[in-house]
Parts: structure tokens; sequence; C-alpha cells
């Protein structure tokens, strides 16, 4: 067990932070197996030097067949979850606030984008549709946007995508907690608590219409990320529960309670713009088809 410097209280010997209040917990002498201060590099029993944690802190890069993609490192911690019943734009299922503590992770400095998508299973999702009075059916037009994100990807897709792409790689790539997208919306630990994902101007950060945009064109925020907050929706590993919040557990969150819906974030329709805050939740069907949904790599430390 290791005890918080702060608030006392034993946390599980995995915990990188305490459970009860998000202090960094003890460092443990690798040498005589003494308990160190955060912020010791010497142990004061042994004199041993400690290993800092911060070595994993860097932005990784990543190259599959030409293409390369970022992945963000994101110090772990603990953040308020969700919006306060006085934020005039909160939703039912943002409530109630509750405290969550995340480990470590990274995520993706954008979403998936085409070039990607493509390097990885050799063509893209469907995408923009059309309907035909003679067939009376919709059909899908397979149209390849370089510089853009990836369109259109359902949940089953992208988790075939994410498959093959961990096959190439020899990673363990997967779809980020619905916690872990809003800690990093939020920024993290460099949060500057914008209303939304890097400013509290929204044409900063993303552009109110119904259409994908080419990624990196706007503001990012604090953490480096990009288009957190625009039009697309990004699939989430939870299954969605609108009332998830009332029994959420605090350390790593993930619901896996499976339901009709998947979690998304980070997508707005148009006439709502004001929504697409970091706290704000939508949820569609595995199966669900559309221009505005896409996704964002995760990966555990």
């Amino acid at each position: 067990m290791k005890t918080c410097p702060n608030c006392w209280s034993q946390n599980s010997d995995y915990a990188s932070y305490c459970e009860c209040c998000g202090h960094p917990l003890f460092k443990k002498c690798p040498n005589c197996g003494a308990q160190v201060k955060p912020s010791s590099k010497y142990c004061p029993d042994c004199g041993t030097a400690i290993g800092d944690d911060e070595k994993n802190e860097e932005s990784k890069t990543f190259y599959v067949r030409g293409v390369s993609f970022k992945m963000i490192f994101v110090k772990g911690g603990t953040f308020m979850m969700g919006s306060s019943e006085g934020d005039e734009d909160t939703q039912p299922d943002e409530r109630p606030r509750h405290k969550v503590t995340l480990s470590d992770f990274y995520i993706g400095e954008i979403r998936v984008s085409a070039e990607l998508w493509k390097a990885v299973t050799g063509d893209i999702p469907l995408m923009d549709h059309e309907w035909t009075t003679y067939s009376g059916y919709t059909e899908y037009k397979n149209t390849y946007k370089p510089g853009f994100p990836v369109e259109s990807s359902s949940f089953g897709e992208s988790e075939y995508f994410i498959d093959e792409l961990n096959k190439i790689t020899g990673e363990k790539f997967r779809f980020p907690t619905e916690a872990e997208w809003e800690y990093a919306a939020r920024g993290g630990q460099k949060s500057r608590g914008y209303r939304y994902a890097g400013s509290d101007d929204y044409d900063a950060i993303g552009t109110c219409d119904r259409n994908p945009h080419p990624y990196k064109q706007k503001k990012p925020n604090e953490l480096g990320l990009y288009d957190m907050c625009d039009t697309q929706w990004e699939w989430c590993s939870d299954y969605y529960d609108f009332d998830y919040y009332k029994s959420s557990p605090q350390f790593n969150p993930c619901n896996t309670e499976e339901s009709s819906k998947r979690v998304t974030r980070g997508g707005c329709d148009s006439k709502y713009c004001h929504r697409a805050r970091p706290t704000y939740r939508g949820s569609f069907k595995e199966k669900a088809k559309g221009g505005l949904l896409s996704l964002r790599l995760a990966m555990s430390i």
C-alpha cells in the first residue's frame, strides 16, 4: 500500500496519485524499499538515486507506411468531471459533477487522419451519402480527403482500424475513455479553465457548421491537442448511460456495462455550438455512420 503525503490515506500499490485527493504519492526506493517523498531525488535512508517520474512526459511520433502521427503525453491527476447546475448550457447527463482521478496516458494530437486510415487499411470508410430514387436506398460515396480527419467511421470500423494499427506497430492503441477525453480536452494539469478546449472564444478553436474541416487549422488547447470541441464526434470506449455519473467510480472510470450506444465526445450541431464544451456528451449506436463520426487514438503508459 502507498501512503498519501497530503491526506495520509492508503492507496493501492499501482497508484501514482492518491485515490482520495489526487496528490502525487510516495516513491519507493529501488534499493532498500523505503518510502521517498515525490520531490526527493535520493533515498534519505540509503542515498540511492531515485528515478525521475517525469521521464515519460514526452510526445511520441509514430510512422506507418510513410504516414506519421503524434501522441501527446497527458499527466494524470484529479479533476471535477461534468458540469455544474449553474452552467446555462449544461445538459442533464453532464451531472452531477464528480471527482475523477486518472493515471498517465497518451492521446492523439489530432483525430485519425484520412491518410493514416488509408495507410493502415488500404481504404477509407464509406462517407458522403445521397438518396437515389431509382434504387430506393442510401448510397455512400467513398471519397478520399487528404488533410482531413477520417469521416463516417462507425465504432466497428474504428475498432478494426485500431486492431490493424496495433498489428503493424506492435503497440496497444485504443479508444480513450470518456473521462480521459474530457480531462485532455480541459487541458489536464495545464488547464486554464477555458469554457471550450483551449479558449473562451469558440471561433478560435472550432468552426460552427455541419461539415468536417481540415485538421490543425484552429488554435490547440493547453496540451497541444487540436479540434477537440468542433463539429465531428469522436468515439470513446465507454457504453453510454444517461445516469452513469451518479455511480461512476473515482479512479480511471470506464462504463463497461453494455447498452445500445457508445459515448461520443467533441461534436455539436451547428445550431448548438455553445454546447461544444469539454463536458458535452453524445452517443451513437455502434453501427452508426455519418460524415461527422471520427475517432482519436489513446494509449496507456
